[in-house]
């Protein structure tokens, strides 16, 4: 299996030097999704309504991880939009 994750890299000040701009596009708008083809894509639940995200998710049919869950909020919120999840300091009632 094969994944990718990404994070909303644009939204970040590492990534708005000139050097790091076109690489932090290119994986928050998994543009490489094409050719790379991953089983799933683990997306940062706080950038979970990012377009290409979407957009990916319909052309590709791929599984999507959310990371990082960490309360019954962050699941509730994340439930309508990905297949399964990363939890962190949390475990979710059964």
């Amino acid at each position: 299996m094969r994944g990718q994750l990404s994070d909303g890299f644009v939204h970040q000040k590492e990534f708005r030097t000139p050097g790091m701009l076109a690489p932090g596009l290119f994986i928050q708008f998994l543009l490489t999704n094409c050719v790379t083809r991953p089983d799933f894509i683990a997306y940062n639940l706080k950038y979970r309504k990012n377009l290409s995200r979407r957009l990916v998710r319909h052309l590709f049919r791929g599984k999507e991880a959310a990371w990082t869950v960490k309360s019954e909020k962050d699941l509730r919120m994340a439930e309508p939009g990905f297949d399964v999840f990363i939890f962190d300091s949390f475990l979710p009632r059964v």
